[in-house]
């Protein structure tokens, strides 16, 4: 798992790679930092190389699920965005986001 272009938190980058590469990759993860940071931008990243077809050298960039991915159009990427000064989660979308953890991928492979 590579990150191209993303600078910075070499020792989480590296952490989550030999995770990945290994089939230990965490269930869930938290990341925090100041705004601008890359939290997002990362968080993205990840996403795309958990669905990249090419698990040798993903995120690839280039098959169709980073395609996707990259749009923001693969069937199984969620993204929640909170609303408000606090940019908290409604009741409604952690509703929905549950349902959602039980459904099979559409297209990733487990």
């Amino acid at each position: 798992m590579e990150f191209p272009g993303f600078l910075g938190n070499a020792p989480v980058k590296e952490a989550l790679s030999q995770a990945f590469s290994a089939g230990r990759f965490p269930h869930a993860l938290l990341l925090q930092g100041e705004p601008g940071v890359g939290k997002r931008t990362f968080a993205r990243l990840l996403a795309q190389a958990l669905v990249c077809r090419h698990k040798d050298r993903a995120p690839c960039g280039e098959c169709p699920s980073c395609v996707r991915a990259k749009a923001g159009s693969h069937p199984d990427i969620r993204v929640l965005e909170g609303s408000g000064a606090t940019r908290s989660l409604s009741v409604e979308q952690i509703k929905e986001l549950t349902m959602d953890a039980y459904r099979a991928p559409e297209e990733a492979q487990v």
